[in-house]
Parts: C-alpha cells; structure tokens; sequence
C-alpha cells in the first residue's frame, strides 16, 4: 500500500525550468488524515486539487480532482515517452536506461528497465 506524486510540466506552459521550479514551490501535500482514512490532499502547481484515499475493498486510490470522480481503472494513470504509470507498475526510462518500481504488492519491488 504505497503511493507517489509526480508532477510534470510542460514547455508550452511553462517557458524555463525555473518557471516550473518556482510553480513547484506553490504545491502543498496534507497528509493530516492519513493515519486516520489512508486519505491525502495535494494542490498541484496549476492549482488544482486532488484528493486521494486508498480504498481497501478495491485495492487501489479513490480520487478526486477539484471535487470530480477519476477513474483508475484499466488505462494507464500516467503515459509519457519516459514515465509511464499502469496497473500498480511505475516505469521511467530515456530510451535507454531506466528502473521500474512494482507496487501490487505490499511493499514496492524495485528492478532496471529494459528495452522492449
């Protein structure tokens, strides 16, 4: 039962790496209901705010983004050319070497990427 928060960001809205840098410093995490529900609440560098609570009857994360259902089932929660999230599995290569990191389990299995 583990999870993560990746950010990205785009050149198209953000011009420089500082410019996302900066937008990195206006996120916030409130994990003061974790211990509790398993629940956190993150706002993004755009603003937006997503609740997450892993849900034990279905064995993953409830998720709410600005008050909106997201489903998590079937499609790839992240799919990028060098970081790809989907099924409980967290590739990140640069088309050469990278690592992949298996959550499905009770704690994460953490192995090298391959070139398929």
């Amino acid at each position: 039962h583990t999870g993560f928060i990746v950010e990205t960001g785009d050149t198209d809205t953000f011009k420089t790496k500082e410019a996302f840098f900066d937008a990195l410093k206006r996120t916030q995490l409130d994990a003061a209901n974790f211990e509790k529900d398993l629940s956190i609440l993150y706002t993004d560098a755009n603003g937006k705010k997503i609740s997450v609570k892993y849900s034990t009857t279905a064995g993953m994360a409830d998720v709410l983004v600005d008050g909106k259902p997201v489903s998590l089932a079937g499609d790839a929660v992240y799919s990028g050319p060098y970081v790809q999230q989907k099924a409980g599995v967290l590739s990140v290569n640069d088309g050469q070497d990278g690592f992949v990191i298996d959550f499905t389990g009770e704690l994460p299995v953490y192995g090298p990427w391959t070139k398929q």
